[in-house]
């Protein structure tokens, strides 16, 4: 008869130490002395901003843990930068501060954006902050450049353009243009929108053109809208004999 790998004392004793490890509160007391990391908000709502303004938000947090607080890394989504303008490193009721800057120019209507914080509290190792809000502009276009490709020496070429007013009290008094053979001439015109042709009139010159049209309105908050005029001219088939 094969003798037992454990007698049954041996089989006493296992039952008894895996009951002592089971209640013995190594997690709790592990949570209890862990650091602890709380923000007074985790997110921003700025409203409403003109385009092109940047807006700006500290958020705050604090160790309400017992032990050392580490913040590894901070990381935000694009069109926002995050900056920690407090020590990386915080002793148990110490804070500190998240400084978050939108830059509004490239957006237009509601806007996320999101802060991510990793930090070494067990509980919340990862920490999202949110910034929200919309971006509003007086004036602005169906089109953000004007796109011709390739245009042949000598003839006319021509695009609509669509300038969108945000109320009836802003109106578009003047546009000009940093090309001599480039013209607008107005379409149309009603108390929310303007439309206007552009030409790149027969005597461009060969080679890339690069130019803008200067819309100027009433708005103070936005007095011109810039819309660049790309285009290449090129040899038409007489000029290439």
């Amino acid at each position: 008869m094969k003798k037992p790998l454990l007698s049954r004392c041996d089989v006493i004793w296992l039952i008894f130490v895996i009951a002592i490890i089971g209640c013995t509160p190594t997690k709790q007391i592990a949570k209890n002395e862990a650091p602890t990391i709380h923000f007074e908000q985790l997110s921003y709502n700025f409203g409403k901003v003109q385009k092109g303004q940047k807006v700006v938000y500290d958020f705050k947090f604090t160790n309400i843990g017992r032990e050392k607080l580490v913040i590894f890394n901070v990381e935000s989504s694009c069109g926002c930068t995050v900056a920690l303008l407090s020590s990386k490193e915080l002793l148990p009721g110490a804070s500190g501060t998240i400084k978050a800057t939108f830059d509004s120019t490239a957006y237009i209507g509601p806007v996320t954006k999101i802060i991510t914080v990793t930090d070494n509290d067990p509980e919340k190792p990862v920490v999202t902050l949110t910034i929200t809000g919309e971006v509003i502009t007086d004036i602005m276009s169906d089109k953000p450049a004007l796109f011709f490709g390739s245009v042949e020496s000598g003839k006319t070429a021509q695009q609509p353009i669509s300038i969108f007013l945000s109320n009836p009290a802003i109106k578009i008094t003047s546009v000009t243009v940093t090309k001599p053979y480039i013209k607008v001439t107005t379409s149309a015109t009603s108390a929310s929108q303007d439309i206007f042709n552009v030409s790149i009139l027969p005597n461009a010159e060969l080679g890339p053109l690069n130019a803008e049209i200067l819309f100027f309105s009433s708005s103070k908050e936005q007095p011109v809208l810039k819309v660049p005029v790309v285009a290449n001219i090129v040899k038409n088939a007489r000029q290439k004999k």
